[in-house]
């Protein structure tokens, strides 16, 4: 089977409905080919994102048309417009509709801008950059006047790799080439700010329960979802304990950690913030 072939497979594939025999080829080619495994992670990120678009839009309040007509009928009749009874009931009519689209769409807009950002992950000062590339992130921090040193380190402490940021700024693509999901995290002199960023292994991890911190939780999802997860701040989440059955990793994260972080997608990353 030929990479051409096997990209013909993605969709039955992640359907489950491929037959036995095609199956067990197209996980032998993808378990041994690296662009394999990037364009079917790209796949099912795709797929992920549908799913939750096509999820029910929600509807506004039962009683939001009645309440938003009595408020312009109390503001028409205490302003006493002296215009002809006629034009004030056209444009009471339209500013009724008006007001409930815009209400209706601001509410779906809220519900949705927390799931898929516009542009890059920016973050904190100086302003980090990350952006998913084929095999990792692209991290890009911006130059400066005075030099500041910046550590990439491994999970265990030890540095991956140290350096200054200076006026040319340092742009670096991270990578991992383990078959499991590996932690790494960018210390930079005089920021308040601790990033780490969960980059997925070459295989997908499909261990959907598990128990741990939030480092093991950010590794468990890049895993699943075969998206890299960047963890912001210095919040302390304890232990815990996780089954991942969400086709989104923004659903799994919000199931885990519900209301005590923030979370945005773009560019292909997934954030966590502890609020």
């Amino acid at each position: 089977m030929n990479l051409a072939k096997a990209r013909e497979y993605f969709s039955a594939y992640h359907e489950g409905t491929l037959d036995r025999g095609l199956k067990q080829q197209f996980e032998a080619h993808l378990n041994g080919d690296a662009q394999l495994q990037a364009e079917y992670r790209a796949f099912e990120r795709t797929m992920s994102q549908l799913e939750v678009l096509k999820a029910e839009v929600p509807e506004p309040d039962f009683d939001l048309h009645d309440r938003i007509s009595a408020r312009l009928d109390r503001h028409l009749l205490e302003t006493r417009s002296e215009s002809k009874p006629g034009w004030l009931s056209w444009v009471r009519g339209y500013a009724v509709a008006g007001l409930a689209a815009f209400a209706f769409i601001g509410f779906f807009a809220s519900k949705q801008l927390g799931v898929f950002g516009a542009g890059p992950l920016v973050l904190g000062e100086p302003a980090i950059s990350i952006v998913e590339t084929v095999d990792g992130v692209k991290v890009t921090i911006p130059g400066e006047s005075s030099e500041r040193s910046l550590d990439v380190e491994l999970v265990d402490g030890s540095s991956l790799e140290s350096t200054e940021i200076g006026r040319s700024g340092y742009t670096q693509n991270l990578v991992n080439r383990n078959e499991t999901a590996q932690i790494l995290t960018l210390k930079i002199e005089g920021s308040a700010h601790t990033i780490k960023i969960a980059l997925p292994g070459s295989k997908r991890e499909v261990n959907k329960d598990g128990s741990g911190t939030v480092d093991q939780f950010a590794m468990a999802i890049a895993d699943k979802h075969g998206v890299p997860v960047v963890l912001e701040g210095d919040g302390d989440f304890g232990v815990l304990t996780w089954t991942l059955e969400s086709a989104s990793p923004v659903d799994d994260v919000r199931q885990v950690l519900g209301s005590r972080s923030m979370i945005d997608q773009r560019s292909g990353v997934l954030w966590i913030s502890s609020k």
